[in-house]
């Protein structure tokens, strides 16, 4: 149990966008985390799906006014 949770809070397509997207940088990856929760609790969502990941990574990219890829 993780912050009083007693379910997983993203699916594991979810999960692999987070990865797709950070390349394992922490602070990439509480970013993105951080995004990808508040859209899904806008959302009602009860959990984290991949494409809200995509969503949050597409939103970071766009504020940072460029791309990772690559690196």
């Amino acid at each position: 149990v993780v912050s009083g949770a007693e379910r997983p809070l993203f699916t594991d397509g979810a999960f692999q966008e987070v990865y797709a997207f950070s390349h394992g940088v922490p602070m990439r990856v509480n970013n993105v985390c951080d995004l990808s929760l508040l859209l899904a609790a806008s959302k009602q969502a009860p959990v984290v799906e991949a494409g809200t990941v995509q969503e949050a990574a597409a939103e970071l990219e766009e504020y940072a006014g460029h791309s990772l890829e690559g690196v």
